[in-house]
């Protein structure tokens, strides 16, 4: 599977078939998002 896009490009995040640090990043807070909503009720209190 070919991983490069079409287009222009400015600049290289990370190399092919490499660790994709901003996806990590965006996974992490979206985890941390979710994570912190489960500890809240309804009406925003936080459970403990």
């Amino acid at each position: 599977m070919d991983s490069s896009m079409t287009g222009l490009n400015y600049f290289d995040l990370e190399k092919a078939g490499q660790p994709r640090k901003w996806n990590t990043l965006r996974a992490l807070r979206i985890f941390n998002w979710w994570n912190a909503a489960e500890r809240k009720d309804p009406c925003g209190r936080i459970l403990v």
